[in-house]
C-alpha cells in the first residue's frame, strides 16, 4: 500500500482548520467577555476572572471526555461499526449531561467555597458568586455541545455540506 503524502497532508490541513477555528472562537469569546467586563471596576474584573477559571476546569474535563470519544468513534467508524459509534455517543452524552448537571448544582450551591480557593477577600467572593451561578446554568449545554462536536470530529464531519 502506497501513501500519497500530499493528499495526506491536505486531509490533515482540511481537518485542522475547523478545529483551529473552534479554538479561536472560544478564545474570542473569552476576549469579548474580558473586554465587556474590563470597563468595570477592578473588583468586577477579578470576580469575572475567578469565576471563569473555575468554569474552565469543568470545560476542560468535558473536553477531555470529548477527546476520548473522538478517538473511540474514529476507531469504530473506520471499522464501519456504526452501532458501536452510536452506543459510545449515547453513553458519553448521558455521562456528560449528568456531569454537567452535577457540576452546575455544585457551582450553584457552593460558589463561595469554590471561590475561596482564589482569595479570602469576602467582598470579591460576594461579587464573583452570582457570576459563577450564571455560568453554572451553561454547564449542561457545554457538555452537550462538547459531545456533539466530538462525534462530528470522530466521524470526520468537520465542515458544513
Amino acid at each position: 500500500m502506497e501513501y500519497n503524502s500530499k493528499e495526506i497532508r491536505r486531509e490533515i490541513i482540511v481537518m485542522m482548520i475547523p478545529l483551529i477555528l473552534e479554538s479561536f472562537l472560544q478564545l474570542l469569546t473569552n476576549f469579548v467577555a474580558i473586554a465587556m467586563v474590563g470597563r468595570l471596576d477592578a473588583v468586577d474584573v477579578s470576580a469575572q476572572g475567578m469565576s471563569t477559571k473555575i468554569s474552565d476546569l469543568a470545560y476542560y474535563v468535558f473536553r477531555g471526555i470529548g477527546t476520548a470519544m473522538v478517538v473511540l468513534i474514529a476507531r469504530y467508524n473506520a471499522r464501519k461499526e456504526i452501532g458501536k459509534c452510536r452506543y459510545i455517543f449515547d453513553k458519553t452524552v448521558k455521562s456528560l449531561v449528568l456531569l454537567g448537571g452535577v457540576s452546575a448544582a455544585v457551582f450553584m450551591m457552593i460558589p463561595e467555597f469554590l471561590l475561596q480557593c482564589f482569595t479570602e477577600d469576602r467582598a470579591l467572593i460576594e461579587y464573583a458568586a452570582p457570576y459563577l451561578r450564571v455560568i453554572a446554568c451553561c454547564l449542561p449545554f457545554w457538555a452537550v455541545m462538547m459531545a456533539v462536536t466530538s462525534v462530528f470530529q470522530g466521524l470526520g464531519i468537520l465542515k458544513l455540506r
